[in-house]
Parts: structure tokens; C-alpha cells; sequence
């Protein structure tokens, strides 16, 4: 049997189906995916679900500890920072109380024209100065004050200058052929050694009018 002309008649449908063959096989990749490929994915996506979330109790506990220590080490360091603070504030306010006693009590001493031996009127008097017109001023302590006392005028004037129980007043008079020519007045108090001044010291003389 001749099978040639069959052959002959079906060449063209042959060349047609090779042309064809690779858009069919594109138009068929692009709505129907390869398996393999297919199964990668929902592995994939499987073991992405999979992975446990959140945190281990151990790492939890270590955060907190953490934590813990952060916190106490800022509180401590708070507390140091503060009381620092408050015992600067304290020596700032004991030097300029000091300062303002020691200016009025220069201004006194120039004003004055004698020192007079001490007598106790009321308290117990540390320096009695003698002004003109027959004034007197007075420095005494009463408790843990240290008063000025100002008499021989009309009202008498009772001024604290120093109430700080720390702090410690001393006069000094100098003496020139048995007369009171000047005084030397000092004021000490104890301070916390951190601010860098555990004793301050501050001292002043001043001479009678009219003395060198």
C-alpha cells in the first residue's frame, strides 16, 4: 500500500503544528503553573506560618532584670545628685547670711566711737558699741540667733541677723594702750565636704573712726 500521497497531504498541517506548538505551550505555562514549582511555594508558605512569634520566658525575665538594675543604678544616681544639690543650696544661703552680718556689722564699728566692756542687759551681749549721741548697738545671742540691738532711740530696733543653730560668731577687740581700737568678727560653720568647703571661715576687722 502507497502511503506517499497521505504523506504528501499532511506536510503542510505538520508545519502548521510546529509553529504553533510554542505559543500553546506558553498560553498553557501561563494559566496552569508547573507542579513542582507549586508545591515549593505552599512549603514555603507553610513553613512561614509555622515560625513560632513572640518571646521565650527566659528572655522576658533577663529584660525585666535588666530593667531592675537600669532603674535602681538612675535612682541612686538621682538621690546623690539632689542631696548634692540641697547641700549646695544650704552653703550658698549660710555665705550670704554670713556676708550680710559681716557688712552691717562694719558699717556699725565705723559709725562707732567706743567699744564698752560688755554688760548683760538682755541675753548675753558678745559686742557693745557706743554711737553718737549716745546710741548703743548691742550684738548678743539669744538661743541660736544672733541679735543687734539697737537702744538711746526711739523705737528700739531689734534686728536678727544669724539664726542658723550650724553657725558660730566670735568678736575679737583689739586693744592699744588699754582701749578698744578695733574688732575682728568670724563666722565658721561645718559644711558637707563634697562641695569642696568643709569648714568656710570668713573673718573681718574693722577699726574704730578716726583709727588707722
Amino acid at each position: 500500500m502507497n502511503l506517499r500521497p497521505a504523506e504528501d497531504a499532511l506536510r503542510p498541517l505538520n508545519h502548521v503544528a510546529r509553529v504553533l506548538k510554542p505559543a500553546i505551550s506558553s498560553v498553557h505555562s501561563a494559566f496552569y503553573p508547573p507542579a513542582p514549582l507549586a508545591r515549593d511555594a505552599d512549603l514555603r508558605v507553610r513553613a512561614t506560618h509555622g515560625r513560632p512569634r513572640g518571646f521565650a520566658l527566659i528572655e522576658v525575665l533577663t529584660v525585666i532584670a535588666l530593667l531592675t538594675i537600669i532603674l535602681g543604678i538612675g535612682a541612686i544616681a538621682y538621690h546623690d545628685v539632689m542631696s548634692l544639690s540641697s547641700a549646695q543650696g544650704r552653703y550658698r544661703q549660710r555665705l550670704a547670711s554670713a556676708e550680710y552680718f559681716l557688712r552691717r556689722f562694719a558699717q556699725d564699728v565705723r559709725n562707732a566711737k567706743a567699744i564698752e566692756e560688755p554688760t548683760p542687759a538682755q541675753g548675753t551681749p558678745a559686742l557693745l558699741l557706743v554711737m553718737p549721741e549716745g546710741a548703743r548697738v548691742a550684738y548678743f545671742m539669744e538661743g541660736h540667733t544672733l541679735q543687734r540691738l539697737s537702744t538711746g532711740g526711739y523705737p528700739e530696733q531689734k534686728m536678727p541677723l544669724l539664726s542658723d543653730p550650724g553657725m558660730a560668731v566670735q568678736f575679737d577687740i583689739e586693744l592699744v594702750h588699754w582701749q578698744a581700737r578695733a574688732v575682728v568678727a568670724t563666722v565658721e560653720w561645718e559644711e558637707n565636704p563634697r562641695i569642696g568647703v568643709s569648714h568656710p571661715i570668713l573673718s573681718l576687722r574693722i577699726t574704730l573712726r578716726g583709727e588707722p
